[in-house]
């Protein structure tokens, strides 16, 4: 597949709005802001004999994601073949091999913009890669991880900026393995311009997201309006619940079974909505807003059916944010958008939910996405035009606070 422009794309008659895009991070993104007093545990990157950066926490090597993107990964779209197609025996498995370095719009603002214009895309939400990995590596040094976090989103405005134009908007990284200092990090993306944060799915470290101990964090993120973004990563689930059932609890990305796969798809975003829904986190805080990019969306339609369920077998026991007051799913749909990847049935979930939640995303320039933001419209044979340009621009400007 040629990453050049191909002869003739459908044209909407109006600029879209692409809710899941992505720059590829350099290999100082943690280490040229970083505090002096962690420069000896910033993650940092180690470029090997072929020219492969390899990701390291000091001189641990990551464990998910070993190689950063930067330096090796498929050409944007290059996966949609297989995608597309069930019987298809080739995997998750890059062919078309480029680096990010050789293409200025996948690593600087100004050539992203001028790629903007050429696709016909007005706006974007943009999350990094390797930041989703932080988490996971540094999670038993907290003080590194945070200094880590602090580093990467000083670097990421610098280099992106959080909102400089409504035309590229940024969510810096956030973690809750520390109440008091994801407070403070909250407080400093949002006094810089952040609309979005971006922070990993799944279980918490042991600790309830209700708890009063993060009432200071979801009270700040409610009241700047700044929207909780998930993306799909390894959320622990790999290390937990896989090893249980005699899986490897750190396997390489394209590494990984078919059963661990399946840990890390939609299950661990549709487990947090779970618990943040019905421990009435959206009771207590009831303007959130949660994005879910990149997670798949098969998980929606029974996610709303058992939350509703759970609810009622469950009324006369403990409720651990006070009781529900209606019901869970219908609390959820009203604080909740979410991104179908291409291939799925994306008018099946239209038709289940309605248009006004779901948000186009191209996912540029990852493999798997689509090279052309535009093709994603295709998807949405069988809608009226009301409901296409919902998805393709009107929710997402919505969301992101641009004039539609």
């Amino acid at each position: 597949m040629s990453i050049q422009q191909p002869e003739a794309r459908p044209d909407l008659g109006y600029p879209l709005i692409d809710a899941d895009n992505h720059y590829y991070e350099p290999h100082d993104c943690f280490t040229r802001l970083i505090e002096p007093a962690f420069a000896d545990r910033a993650i940092n990157v180690r470029v090997d004999a072929r020219g492969r950066g390899k990701l390291y926490f000091g001189d641990r090597q990551f464990r998910f994601m070993r190689v950063i993107q930067t330096d090796y990964i498929g050409a944007p779209g290059s996966l949609r073949r297989m995608l597309d197609d069930p019987d298809s025996k080739d995997g998750f498995v890059h062919r078309e091999i480029i680096r990010g370095w050789d293409h200025p719009d996948m690593m600087q603002r100004d050539a992203r913009i001028a790629k903007m214009d050429e696709q016909g895309v007005q706006a974007g939400l943009m999350l990094g890669t390797a930041m989703l990995q932080a988490e996971n590596e540094l999670h038993d040094d907290v003080p590194a991880l945070y200094a880590n976090i602090r580093a990467y989103n000083r670097w990421l405005d610098e280099e992106w900026g959080f909102n400089r134009d409504n035309r590229i908007i940024t969510a810096p990284m956030i973690s809750l393995v520390d109440a008091e200092l994801a407070t403070a990090e909250i407080e400093r993306v949002i006094a810089a311009g952040a609309r979005a944060v971006v922070m990993k799915p799944g279980p918490l470290w042991g600790r309830s997201p209700v708890d009063p101990v993060y009432d200071g964090f979801w009270s700040r993120l409610q009241e700047a309006d700044v929207k909780l973004v998930f993306h799909s990563t390894d959320p622990r689930y790999l290390a937990t619940l896989g090893v249980q059932f005699g899986e490897s609890p750190t396997p390489p990305l394209q590494g990984q079974t078919p059963f661990q796969w399946y840990l890390v798809s939609g299950r661990p975003v549709a487990d947090t909505l779970a618990s943040y829904v019905l421990n009435n986190l959206f009771g207590r805080f009831p303007r959130l807003t949660v994005v879910a990019l990149e997670c798949g969306v098969n998980w929606v339609v029974p996610l709303l059916h058992d939350v509703d369920h759970a609810a009622h077998m469950g009324r006369k026991g403990h409720w651990p944010g006070g009781e529900v007051v209606g019901r869970p799913s219908e609390i959820l749909m009203e604080h909740l958008y979410v991104s179908p990847f291409y291939e799925e049935d994306v008018v099946g979930l239209v038709r289940a939910i309605g248009p006004e939640r779901v948000l186009f995303g191209s996912d540029y320039p990852h493999p798997e996405g689509v090279l052309w933001p535009v093709e994603f419209a295709a998807r949405l044979d069988g809608l009226d035009e009301r409901s296409v340009r919902m998805i393709m621009r009107g929710n997402a400007a919505r969301l992101l606070g641009i004039e539609d």
